[in-house]
């Protein structure tokens, strides 16, 4: 199809947009630029008890959109533009965040015994700003996705997708009870076949998640350039314990299978190892040791750490982590911080990193109150990639800003290191518009801030911060700053659905989740408590064979 006649329902969505928006609760309006993501544009949504819309437009490298009108229809919801549809299976124990993205038009209804969607358009490939979303649409593709309760604590789910080829996978549920659950899946995906079990068992002082997974290295739930989610295969266990409140110590084995960006089978790699972490003493320490591999690629990781408060506002951390490919030399790398906490406003850290000729030093403060955040760190950096006449580390100063005037209008500044060392800004303003809608003449209610709050860390399983993770709270996209932290605010403190979106993450590592709620609560600033986001670093992909030049063949 022509990407004029693909761009059609923009505009549809458009005329739909502007006909409620006179009697809309909440309007909202989003629009910046970011030398980051390369693009600028604004965004436009609403929102009352029955519609929901959103419609962004910009420019990068050539005129952007995305869009997304939900309205209730026949018992249920109607979507129509970019939506991320969620593809999980009850076997999905070790990743509950899989999902494909896409454009065009869906039905959802859902019941406390069953639930329903069917989505027709094309998968998509997106990235967002803070202040826009947009999305390219690439392949033809249609889902249904069907579960039903069954009597004596059974459940019953089907997932059909027609793209490229026909994926189907029945499923079924055996959950007698919330913290226990057995789950078995069969299929195919074109002519590779799939069998999957799971076992969930989650108690006070153990937890155990088990999958066994038969299938081939060319299976693809869907074809699509990207998210890039990793399947599991064979056995794959994750145990828990919890023999004080203090300690746990966990053991692990996964085995996965990525997808192969330049096409065929995927790539089979595994990870298993240990962990442990508690308190004793006052201090709070934790350690682990990994083992990657795959067929080009062994490495064993190492990681162990404490902290401890040594004055009231004051917090000592270190930290040691080594890295040891088989087929290189090892690489060493040690932390500390100081953090103080000057009062309810004013926090001060100052970090340094030690390993091998990398040599880094951090010094940074943040200021926070009720309608002004601001916070400068001013770093050392070892740039990856080399670039002749410069010398790879580079003193930069990173900031974030964010205010929030009156009448509910927010300005934000923030700034990333680029992999080449560049500093690149991303710059927005929001605002809001809420109103009772009772009746046309009746006054305007007062502006409200938005004083309910979601944050949290995103931290990889060797306690790393993840710097640049994406997140959509409620659909809201939110990345993690350098210490992996992120925060989304509400105007309504209620619980909201949560996911990783990986295909937007600003770093190239490939991941995948180790544990995420799926749902999250937002609450006033006081009493918002941090969730912990939890990530695996998947070993690197093969490099692709080596291609024979044309010529003559040789003897």
């Amino acid at each position: 199809m022509p990407a004029a006649l693909r761009r059609l329902p923009v505009t549809v969505s458009l005329s739909l947009l502007l006909l409620p928006a006179l009697r809309a609760q909440l309007v909202e309006f989003k629009g910046g630029d970011s030398s980051l993501f390369h693009v600028s544009g604004a965004t436009v949504s609403y929102e009352d008890p029955r519609y929901k819309a959103w419609a962004g437009f910009g420019w990068s490298d050539g005129p952007v959109e995305g869009f997304l009108l939900t309205a209730p229809f026949r018992g249920g919801y109607a979507d129509l533009g970019d939506q991320t549809i969620p593809f999980v299976l009850p076997t999905d124990v070790f990743n509950s965040s899989l999902y494909f993205l896409g454009r065009g038009a869906a039905f959802r209804r859902q019941s406390k015994s069953s639930s329903f969607l069917f989505f027709g358009g094309y998968t998509s490939d997106r990235f967002g700003a803070p202040f826009l979303v947009i999305a390219s649409p690439q392949r033809p593709v249609s889902a249904l996705f069907f579960d039903h309760a069954l009597p004596g604590s059974l459940r019953y789910s089907a997932h059909i997708v027609a793209s490229q080829h026909l994926t189907w996978l029945q499923s079924l549920e055996w959950k007698p009870e919330e913290r226990f659950a057995l789950a078995g899946t069969a299929g195919a995906s074109g002519s590779d076949p799939y069998v999957a079990g799971s076992l969930d068992l989650r108690r006070t002082w153990v937890e155990l998640q088990a999958s066994y997974v038969d299938t081939r290295p060319g299976f693809r739930r869907i074809f699509e350039s990207s998210p890039l989610n990793a399947e599991y295969d064979k056995e794959n266990v994750a145990l828990t314990l919890h023999p004080w409140r203090s300690f746990s110590f966990s053991l692990t084995r996964e085995n996965l299978l990525a997808p192969n960006e330049g096409g065929g089978d995927s790539l089979r790699a595994r990870v298993q190892g240990g962990s442990f972490s508690g308190t004793w003493a006052g201090v709070r320490f934790h350690g682990a040791i990994f083992d990657s591999s795959s067929a080009s690629y062994v490495s064993r990781a190492y990681s162990a750490g404490g902290e401890r408060r040594i004055f009231p506002r004051v917090t000592l951390n270190v930290d040691y982590f080594r890295v040891a490919p088989r087929t290189s030399h090892a690489a060493t790398n040690v932390s500390a911080g100081l953090r103080e906490r000057i009062n309810a406003h004013w926090r001060l850290n100052q970090a340094v990193q030690l390993g091998g000729s990398q040599k880094s030093l951090a010094l940074g403060g943040e200021f926070t109150s009720h309608r002004f955040t601001a916070g400068i760190d001013y770093q050392t950096v070892y740039v990856p990639f080399y670039i002749p006449g410069q010398s790879q580390f580079r003193q930069v100063g990173l900031i974030h800003f964010s205010w929030l005037l009156p009448h509910d209008l927010q300005l934000h500044v923030d700034t990333n290191v680029t992999p080449t060392g560049s500093v690149r800004y991303t710059a927005w303003a929001d605002g809001q518009v809420y109103a009772d809608g009772v009746a046309a003449d009746a006054p305007p209610a007062a502006f409200k801030p938005n004083g309910c709050m979601v944050r949290g860390r995103v931290l990889t399983t060797e306690r790393q911060a993840v710097v640049g993770a994406a997140l959509a709270v409620n659909g809201q996209l939110t990345y993690s700053d350098s210490d992996g932290a992120f925060l989304v605010r509400f105007r309504k403190c209620a619980d909201y659905p949560l996911r990783v979106l990986f295909n937007e993450f600003l770093v190239l590592d490939p991941f995948a989740v180790v544990s995420a709620p799926s749902q999250v609560t937002a609450a006033p600033e006081e009493h918002a408590a941090e969730i912990l986001v939890v990530l695996r670093r998947l070993p690197p992909p093969e490099p692709p064979p080596p291609t024979k030049p044309a010529g003559r063949a040789p003897f």
